[in-house]
């Protein structure tokens, strides 16, 4: 396979360029909300419903109270929704949501501050939730927290700043918790379409895992590769030959910075952050033998719980680009599609088959999309 890869992060390179383009022609740009629900009247979608990001757990959540400490600790909900919560000073609970209030990407416990930290734009916020550093300007939104028995349960709050936002079309690119949210709190009146989005589900939790290094690593091959056979690593991407900012750090500072990606931990393999970090170095000392020993400098870890689960069956019933709803439209990587295309590319494709469907009911040119031939060269007809 042949990898193409931005010189520099996808937030400089591609998210920021696009932004201006969009504001550019005219087009407006909110971070830092989330939308909430649907709007349908009449039988069209009206309107879209939004509020600061992760402001609220999108489902009923508990944990057992013996297992709350007195520092912060992750815990998710079915869905995969990931929230912080401790026992404070005064023996009662509190509770926070990871969605940095940047643009919603989950937040990960930042060991060196005892607080958070985005790895998607480097937002920072204190052992509070308050943002120090990076973009975010609003602090982490605080979750209703209550000890009924032997468990806490977290409790949605009270939606505040709600803002609508009318449109002729509307097309969600969210991935499946998102999108699960979303029609959840909306009143939609066709069904199936309900149903077919309710179905769906996500897979394992993966982990990505960013360590700089205090040793040089000399020149690979390649600088990304895809391995076999390890209980967590099944791939190794080496930033300080990938990205000229990385590059720089490691030249200037004789070290290097490597990425070690999990794509799939199975249920029996979700331990303790400090025990999968300590397996995950085993693992790359293994691979990359030059560097057992060196020291950590810093690290971002996260573990997240969002791609598309694809389980025998799943298909038939997943939803379309198109819904009953002719100026609403789905995108994602988990979008039924008759091409053989996944993951990013899957995404990208479905995004441009709902502009192309927003182009085709305002009578405009539609833009042509490239993909593989649905039949094999080897075949002798039908």
């Amino acid at each position: 396979m042949g990898y193409d890869q931005t010189i520099d992060d996808a937030m400089t390179s591609v998210v920021t360029p696009l932004k201006d383009i969009l504001i550019a022609l005219g087009g407006k740009v909110l971070t830092g909300m989330e939308a909430e629900r649907l709007v349908e009247t009449d039988g069209r979608i009206t309107k879209l419903v939004l509020r600061s990001a992760g402001s609220s757990p999108g489902e009923a959540h508990q944990v057992p109270a013996n297992a709350v400490g007195d520092d912060w600790q992750p815990t998710r909900s079915s869905s995969g929704e990931l929230y912080f919560v401790k026992r404070n000073d005064r023996g009662d609970y509190a509770a926070l949501s990871s969605r940095c209030t940047h643009m919603g990407c989950p937040v990960a416990l930042d060991p060196a501050t005892g607080g958070f930290a985005c790895p998607c734009h480097g937002a920072k916020y204190d052992r509070h939730g308050l943002p120090t550093a990076g973009p975010a300007i609003l602090p982490l939104p605080a979750v209703a927290a209550e000890l009924r028995g032997d468990a806490v349960h977290l409790a949605a709050a009270p939606l505040q700043s709600a803002t609508e936002y009318a449109a002729d079309y509307f097309v969600l690119a969210c991935d499946v918790p998102g999108l699960k949210n979303i029609l959840a709190h909306s009143e939609i009146s066709d069904q199936a379409l309900v149903s077919s989005v309710a179905r769906l589900g996500v897979a394992d939790p993966y982990i990505v895992w960013r360590i700089w290094l205090d040793r040089e690593l000399r020149t690979q091959y390649v600088p990304f590769y895809t391995v076999s056979g390890y209980r967590y690593v099944d791939s190794i991407a080496i930033y300080s030959q990938l990205q000229p900012a990385y590059e720089d750090w490691a030249r200037r500072r004789r070290g290097a910075v490597v990425e070690l990606h999990a794509y799939a931990v199975e249920a029996h393999n979700v331990l303790p952050e400090a025990e999968i970090k300590r397996l995950m170095r085993a693992e790359l000392d293994e691979l990359i033998p030059e560097l057992q020993g060196a020291g950590v400098i810093h690290d971002i870890y996260m573990m997240q719980q969002n791609f598309p689960r694809w389980a025998p069956g799943d298909h038939a019933g997943r939803p379309g680009v198109t819904t009953p709803f002719d100026n609403l439209f789905l995108a994602g990587d988990f979008v039924r599609l008759e091409v053989p295309a996944n993951l990013m590319e899957a995404a990208t494709m479905t995004g441009r088959m709902a502009a192309n469907r927003v182009l085709a009911a305002e009578h405009l040119r539609e833009n042509p999309i490239p993909a593989v031939a649905l039949v094999g060269p080897l075949t002798t007809g039908a």
